[in-house]
């Protein structure tokens, strides 16, 4: 069965083409209110539905927002993006919730390069755009002049190297003050003896924001705290390879505790913990960051700091549909069972 047309609906209300498209699109100050409603009856009993793809090739805009993603790395064994790292899943649930409230669609696209990037730019305008993980500099360079209005998450270190204009909006908390919160935390509890299990800080602004607000706390602490540094890919897999280091450090160094910048790393670790047959937290505390949603599903909780990821994912997309939406995060330590007063 064919595709009902303007012209089918026209044809069958006895009306012009022009007529049906403009009270189809809202427009009906032309027609009379009965002509009005005698075309939207017609159109419905017809099923017609406008195509948005066609809508889009005439108007030049759609009602699409882009998710920009890093293309797949195909020298790694491991893509912490997305497949590994619930961070993204819970951040993506977030925009899905407000495109859907939105009548808004959403749309992926992997980018390495910035003829990629030439072509997004001419195409048809989308609503907005989000960028997510570690992009190339040259594909970030296009997006610094392109036109669209973009959110950058938790990308500091662009608006820090480029000149960014009015279109792109730094959307980012405070990785600091989550390290900060963090290791005091433990601190308070007695630790005094820690070990930091980090993805590698080369890798991320993230990493080495929430490392320094660790190192800060240290210092305001006259000292009083051994910390040991471990860098690791941000995957489960990884932890498990770098485990041996970090139960020496606790029987032969008396670390009393070790936090993870992520959870997806602390996840890891209770994994590899098993497997080594230490105890949580008899043999050692353990504390994560970002409270993600997968925590809800482990048999014991880990104690964290929460960052609201969905919240900050449907924030992204009201933030593209109105600039002076605010979103205001709060860090909230959560308590769990991972972690003993020494």
């Amino acid at each position: 069965m064919s595709r009902v047309t303007l012209k089918d609906v026209a044809k069958q209300a006895g009306v012009s083409v022009a007529s049906v498209s403009n009270v189809l699109n809202g427009k009906t100050s032309k027609v009379t209110e009965e002509t009005a409603k005698h075309i939207l009856l017609v159109a419905q009993q017809m099923k017609y539905f406008k195509n948005p793809i066609a809508a889009a090739l005439k108007s030049g805009t759609t009602n699409t927002i882009l998710i920009l993603l890093p293309t797949l790395d195909k020298t790694r064994t491991k893509q912490p993006l997305l497949q590994d790292n619930p961070f993204f899943t819970d951040f993506l649930s977030g925009i899905e919730k407000a495109t859907s409230q939105n009548q808004l669609s959403c749309s992926f696209v992997r980018v390495s390069e910035a003829h990629e990037i030439d072509s997004i730019i001419n195409g048809p305008t989308p609503k907005g755009v989000i960028t997510l993980g570690n992009l190339s500099d040259t594909v970030l360079e296009k997006i610094a002049s392109w036109p669209f209005r973009t959110i950058m998450v938790d990308n500091v270190k662009f608006f820090n190297d480029y000149s960014a204009n009015d279109n792109l909006i730094n959307y980012y908390i405070d990785d600091h003050e989550m390290g900060s919160l963090a290791i005091n935390h433990l601190f308070e509890c007695g630790h005094k003896n820690i070990v930091l299990l980090f993805g590698r800080l080369s890798d991320s602004a993230v990493h080495l924001a929430r490392y320094q607000g660790v190192v800060d706390k240290r210092q305001s602490t006259n000292g009083d705290m051994k910390l040991t540094l471990i860098e690791t890919e941000l995957s489960i897999d990884a932890v498990r390879d770098v485990f041996p280091k970090i139960k020496n450090t606790i029987e032969d160094a008396g670390a009393t505790a070790v936090l993870c910048m992520a959870d997806i790393l602390a996840i890891g670790c209770m994994q590899a913990a098993s497997q080594h047959k230490l105890n949580i937290p008899g043999d050692f505390s353990l504390m994560g960051m970002d409270n993600l949603k997968l925590l809800d599903y482990l048999p014991y909780r880990l104690t964290t700091i929460d960052q609201n990821i969905v919240n900050r994912g449907f924030h992204a997309v009201q933030k593209i549909i109105n600039e002076h939406e605010i979103f205001d995060y709060d860090f909230n330590v959560i308590e769990g069972e991972t972690v003993l007063k020494v």
